[in-house]
């Protein structure tokens, strides 16, 4: 029983050590396609509130805070299209 426990542990480890570059590896990409994925989401927030400054020239802060806090870049591409066509900051902040 000794000697399958021996090859046991042996193996276990083994296959810990081999694996760990691929853990570390996965963990390496999620973070870069995460960190993508928040610098899209801010370049669309951006893009967002410039059209509400050319379109209204005054945007309150809290429309700023609410456009910068939104994550989904398919909702801030909605935002967007919003912009366009609200006549005004209220309409678009129904849009919230």
């Amino acid at each position: 029983m000794e000697r399958y426990e021996i090859l046991y542990e042996t193996v276990k480890k083994v296959v810990e050590v081999e694996s760990m570059p691929t853990m570390l590896e996965r963990a390496r990409i999620e973070g870069k396609v995460q960190g993508k994925a928040e610098g899209k989401a801010e370049g669309k927030a951006e893009m967002v509130l410039k059209a509400l400054w050319k379109k209204f020239k005054n945007v309150p802060p809290e429309i700023e805070g609410a456009v910068l806090e939104k994550s989904d870049p398919i909702a801030l591409e909605s935002l967007l299209e919003h912009v366009f066509d609200s006549d005004t900051l209220d309409e678009f902040e129904t849009a919230l």
